[in-house]
């Protein structure tokens, strides 16, 4: 079996069409999707590095400058909890 190469297009349009049968009407596009994805991934505390390999990044300081937001929450989170321990 061979796989198939899915063009943007074809993929946004399919995404479109299952999105509407499910009754969401909002515009999600697939790198919105890939955004969701990394974004829940880093919130729920997945390593860093695991997220960029996962996303295909060249290196870990790509993702970072994508998901800074995320990260410096976390770092308010670790900072609480750093000072509860001292």
């Amino acid at each position: 079996m061979r796989s198939q190469i899915i063009n943007c297009k074809t993929y946004s349009g399919n995404l479109t069409k299952i999105l509407r049968a499910a009754g969401v009407n909002d515009n999600i596009t697939p790198h919105g999707l890939r955004h969701s994805h990394a974004s829940h991934l880093i919130s729920a505390g997945v390593s860093l590095e695991y997220v960029s390999e996962r996303l295909g990044h060249k290196n870990v300081s790509i993702t970072q400058k994508i998901y800074v937001h995320f990260l410096n929450k976390d770092r308010v989170v670790q900072n609480d909890f750093a000072m509860k321990i001292l």
